[in-house]
């Protein structure tokens, strides 16, 4: 989800003294170590990571707040002493951490490295423990969602969820309330998630254009077929392109 121009970020916030740096971290964190992304400012992020032009070597740490000469960071784990001096000799600022759940991070970690306009069927690859996340399918489209900026990204995001997760078949559903969209997996149909009323039209004819299907006809079923390609790097360590060929009927 984006912040809107009229609606200040915490940071911004913090920054124009509308609130104080307590009230900030709470906005940004609660007592239960949940992290609010939402509200987080993409300038905060871009400027302590531009001290570090290779991040395999960081701890796993989120950028809250830069506030007078000090960068607060979330982070589900303990980190040192002797780490957390590294990270301010590099950054020339003092360094305070935030204690976050691991979830949090998650979130935020695939949240920031996905490219919603490419397809791919890799799985989510928990960043703590290096191993492959069983994945909440409803909240990982979502989170994924929130970065697509066109129908385009949006497809896309969808296409990928069901490759990740094996499915069959996509169903997209027009419900007073919106888009409904389903996943075919082993034979279930299962809910995973509603677009917003003011998408559903854009999204269909997205998908009957890039099907080459006739957008003004919408009362006889019509066949079309979507040919992109993913990223899959199931079979060895390297990712590669596939070819990807999905029928779509209306």
């Amino acid at each position: 989800m984006q912040i809107s121009s009229s609606t200040p970020s915490v940071w911004q916030q913090l920054r124009t003294r509308q609130i104080n740096c307590q009230e900030a971290l709470a906005l940004l964190v609660n007592s239960q170590g949940i992290l609010q992304r939402e509200k987080l400012d993409s300038e905060v992020n871009s400027r302590f990571f531009r001290h570090f032009s290779n991040r395999q070597g960081l701890p796993p740490v989120i950028p809250l707040l830069l506030w007078r000469g000090c960068y607060y960071l979330g982070s589900p784990v303990k980190i040192s002493a002797e780490t957390i001096q590294t990270l301010s000799d590099r950054t020339l600022t003092e360094i305070k951490i935030i204690p976050v759940n691991s979830k949090s991070y998650r979130l935020w970690f695939h949240s920031q490295n996905l490219d919603p306009n490419r397809i791919s069927s890799t799985p989510l690859m928990n960043p703590l423990t290096g191993e492959q996340e069983k994945e909440d399918i409803c909240e990982t489209t979502q989170l994924y969602l929130e970065k697509a900026v066109d129908q385009i990204a949006r497809i896309r995001t969808l296409i990928s969820g069901a490759l990740r997760n094996r499915a069959s078949d996509i169903h997209f559903e027009p419900m007073p309330e919106g888009l409904r969209v389903r996943y075919r997996i082993d034979g279930v149909l299962r809910n995973i998630t509603t677009l917003p009323l003011e998408l559903s039209r854009k999204v269909i004819v997205a998908i009957k254009v890039m099907s080459d299907i006739d957008i003004a006809e919408s009362r006889r079923p019509q066949d079309g077929r979507i040919a992109d390609k993913y990223i899959d790097d199931s079979s060895d360590d390297s990712q590669q392109e596939v070819g990807m060929d999905m029928r779509v009927s209306t």
